[in-house]
């Protein structure tokens, strides 16, 4: 809930300061492109790490990385500067193993909710964040906001730092033909293949538009100083 709030500060008006770093919009296109080609291949990487090594470390990993890139953002004096801060982010290694542990810790019969209380934690801290964070801008700036979004981000790491670590109960080799099996396994899954499409479709409408409602507001309604 806290990475989420200290997110929502800035996600909505980050288009803006990418423009008003100089970017045109095939900029803002690629650097959203590339942040999510980042986190492609990372959650990849991230699911065979989940299985060998331990998974609370690769969770700080992923918070840790990404506290760093927001307040990195705000020294951006150019867009391009974004670009490694945005790699930095998107580089969620941890991200298979935050599920793979919140699996591992319940029950079957309790998995269901420990999914569903978690996946509340983030949505509640997106409620009411964007808001807050348009009013805090007023007065912080674009860069306040960015190192404010820093330290909410980074405090939600304390909690992190409480829980126990958890290791596979089998070590996997690091094997390239059993990397490879492994990878292949899903693809071996006729169901899931065919849902693969439609939810790749989903999230290019999705991931196509957002970006650019923003800078739409603003070239009807005003602009923001970087």
């Amino acid at each position: 809930m806290l990475w989420e709030v200290g997110s929502g500060f800035y996600l909505f008006v980050f288009p803006l300061f990418v423009r008003d770093l100089g970017g045109s919009p095939e900029d803002i296109g690629f650097l959203y492109s590339l942040m999510y080609f980042v986190v492609t291949l990372a959650t990849l990487i991230g699911g065979f790490l989940a299985d060998r090594f331990d998974r609370k470390k690769l969770i700080l990993q992923m918070w840790i990385f990404g506290s760093i890139a927001i307040l990195l953002y705000s020294f951006a004096t150019e867009w391009l500067h974004l670009a490694p801060a945005i790699i930095l982010y998107s580089l969620i290694i941890g991200g298979p193993a935050e599920d793979a542990y919140i699996a591992t810790s319940t029950s079957e019969e309790t998995m269901a909710k420990a999914f569903t209380y978690t996946e509340i934690g983030y949505s509640l801290g997106m409620i009411f964040s964007p808001l807050l964070g348009a009013y805090l801008f007023t007065f912080l700036g674009i860069r306040g906001l960015l190192r404010l979004a820093f330290v909410v981000c980074a405090a939600s790491i304390t909690p992190l730092l409480l829980i126990s670590s958890q290791f596979p109960k089998e070590k996997k080799s690091y094997g390239i033909k059993k990397t490879l099996k492994d990878f292949l396994i899903p693809f071996k899954n006729k169901q899931l293949m065919l849902w693969i499409p439609f939810f790749m479709l989903i999230v290019f409408i999705i991931t196509m538009i957002i970006p650019f409602i923003s800078p739409l507001l603003e070239d009807i309604y005003g602009s923001i100083e970087a």
